[in-house]
């Protein structure tokens, strides 16, 4: 018997897993396109956008990626949420680099207020109190 419930609690878990999941990705919007980029710099005189370069090979990247899902509905109630695969969408994550005169990275995180980097960093400085710090500011 315990066995069974050991089976039911578990696709119970990985079922509550993937839906969380799907929930979360629909709140990330995905930056295909230069003209898209260009859009999110129109939106940030109105409201911030963070732009987050991710790269799905990269263990830093995975935990970068986890630590912004951890606080995701905070993050999107002061940004507009987006999301860069720097391995699929190079070209358009050079063009993010170049526009806005920092070095490519990744992970990294990119905030944006009217039109300009109010904060950016990389690696392990991603981190969920420091871009609700900048966000309050």
């Amino acid at each position: 018997m315990g066995g069974a419930i050991f089976k039911l609690n578990f696709i119970s878990n990985l079922i509550n897993t993937m839906t969380s999941r799907a929930e979360i990705e629909q709140i990330w919007n995905t930056i295909t396109g230069i003209e898209d980029f260009h859009s999110i710099l129109e939106k940030s005189e109105n409201k911030p956008q963070l732009i987050y370069k991710h790269s799905p090979s990269c263990g830093v990247s995975f935990m970068a990626k986890q630590e912004l899902d951890s606080s995701l509905e905070e993050l999107s109630k002061r940004a507009d949420l987006y999301i860069i695969d720097v391995i699929q969408d190079r070209p358009v994550s050079n063009v993010v680099a170049k526009e806005l005169g920092i070095r490519h990275e990744s992970p990294q995180v990119i905030l944006l207020v009217e039109k300009k980097v109010n904060w950016d960093g990389s690696h392990w400085q991603v981190k969920v109190e420091e871009l609700l710090s900048v966000l309050q500011e």
